[in-house]
């Protein structure tokens, strides 16, 4: 049962790293349209592929800050994990502890 409370508390740090790291490249995105016209040549205008680039950019932003937030909440959640796993740790010492006879905490 322990493993397996450990095991989920990883996991939700791995997804809280996890979220910080798409944050990171969120936040990051290259938001250069000077080549725009090239690129997107038969497509698009270029004053369309930059209102795109910005709309983009405003939705990554937007992202950023819901994965940095989602992020934290994932930290919080795991350590309230570990804290309610050691807790239950601790009652089961004591209930096995005065099923062999010794006196508990």
């Amino acid at each position: 049962m322990f493993g397996r409370v450990q095991a989920q508390s990883r996991a939700i740090r791995g997804a809280s790293n996890a979220m910080r790291e798409y944050a990171s490249r969120a936040a990051h995105l290259p938001i250069d349209t000077t080549g725009a016209e090239r690129a997107v040549s038969g497509f698009m205008s270029a004053a369309a592929a930059e209102h795109l680039a910005d709309d983009i950019r405003a939705d990554m932003d937007e992202l950023d800050v819901h994965l940095v937030d989602t992020a934290e909440v994932l930290d919080d959640l795991a350590a309230h994990w570990d804290h309610a796993d050691a807790a239950t740790a601790a009652d089961f010492e004591r209930i096995a502890a005065s099923l062999h006879g010794r006196p508990g905490d």
